[in-house]
């Protein structure tokens, strides 16, 4: 694989899927599709917790037989991006937010440690109206700020494990 290219994929938590369903070594990226933002500011887990347990198993084995595969969470999504404009409205909110999303997925409180080596937002949108139609006009300048703080975290984390996180946003 010609590693200039960056070729992601999504695997969607509401499918259950099996490993060979997924073509990994063609993927430098694969993003799980999607942990939700709660009422309360945190990251959680799927509401059907028996297929994101199989998914979770099926993708720690896609991880084992493909080690270069940068694998992500992502946050948000068309309708579970309701959330996000309260969530991040303040630091404190926000700091709640990065810390619950990094101590699920990343330090493995959903029970796969080291399996995911970033953090996906798919928030849409900030500052406009997405499916939810919940914004405010600062969500713009506070998006700015969640991203900062959460890079901040990451690297904080990073020097701890001695690993590189990685962060993105999709963007419209």
């Amino acid at each position: 694989m010609n590693s200039s290219k960056v070729l992601m994929a999504y695997v969607p938590e509401w499918k259950t899927m099996k490993a060979e369903q997924i073509p990994a070594e063609k993927l430098t990226h694969l993003l799980y599709a999607f942990s939700l933002v709660n009422e309360q500011g945190e990251c959680t887990t799927f509401a059907e917790m028996d297929s994101a347990r199989a998914n979770l198993k099926m993708l720690k084995e896609v991880k084992a037989r493909n080690p270069h595969l940068q694998m992500f969470i992502s946050v948000g999504g068309w309708t579970g991006s309701a959330n996000f404009s309260s969530s991040i409205l303040t630091p404190e909110s926000r700091g709640k937010l990065i810390k619950s999303c990094i101590d699920l997925w990343i330090k493995g409180g959903v029970g796969v440690p080291d399996m995911f080596d970033g953090i996906d937002i798919d928030w849409e949108y900030p500052g406009s109206a997405g499916e939810t139609r919940n914004f405010r006009p600062e969500d713009k300048q506070n998006f700015v700020a969640l991203m900062t703080e959460f890079r901040r975290e990451l690297d904080v984390l990073g020097t701890a494990t001695g690993k590189r996180y990685l962060l993105s946003a999709a963007l419209g």
